[in-house]
């Protein structure tokens, strides 16, 4: 409910930030697939237009759409 009265006055940072927090493997290095490469990275973030943003061992960050890359 507390989520909810959130939404209702438009405090969307606070529920981005609970996504976050409860989003498995966030901010911790994990073995990603993506055009037949495995590489290891963080999940950093989730764009507004629901890309899923990485960091890989480097600092290159990383952007991909639905089921372009998969978590090994």
């Amino acid at each position: 409910e507390a989520l909810y009265l959130n939404l209702k006055q438009g405090r969307y940072e606070h529920i981005d930030k609970q996504y976050l927090l409860n989003l498995y493997r966030y901010n911790e290095s994990s073995n990603f697939s993506a055009q037949g490469k495995t590489f290891c990275a963080r999940i950093k973030h989730i764009e507004k237009s629901g890309l899923l943003v990485l960091e890989t061992e480097s600092g290159e960050t990383q952007r991909f759409n639905f089921k372009e890359v998969e978590m090994l």
